[in-house]
């Protein structure tokens, strides 16, 4: 059975906004790593959240209920949230379980 791609969460913000890159493999092994990761950057960030999920090679329920948790969060906070730059796996998933227009809305993602 082949490794799973190493997880990487990265960051750029500016106290305002923050763009979030992850790349590799969003599941049960990852799930806790991801979610703090994502609060750190949700508690420094006042207007909006960006994520960058071109890199993401899997997206398993415990990834979904992150994302999840993570636009409720956003909501509670009033800080906007954009989800883009999508993998095709990522995309394929959204798709998969309706979530299309709840994280990508109106996007293109032909």
């Amino acid at each position: 059975m082949p490794d799973s791609a190493p997880l990487e969460l990265s960051a750029l913000s500016d106290g305002a906004a923050t763009t979030v890159h992850i790349a590799g493999e969003i599941d049960l092994a990852t799930a806790d790593e991801v979610q703090s990761f994502l609060r750190e950057q949700l508690d420094g960030t006042t207007e909006a959240i960006t994520l960058r999920l071109a890199e993401v090679t899997f997206i398993g329920s415990e990834g979904l209920r992150i994302l999840i948790w993570l636009r409720a969060e956003c909501a509670r906070r009033q800080v906007g949230l954009v989800v883009g730059d999508c993998s095709p796996i990522v995309v394929r998933t959204f798709g998969l379980c309706g979530l299309t227009e709840v994280f990508l809305g109106e996007q293109d993602t032909a």
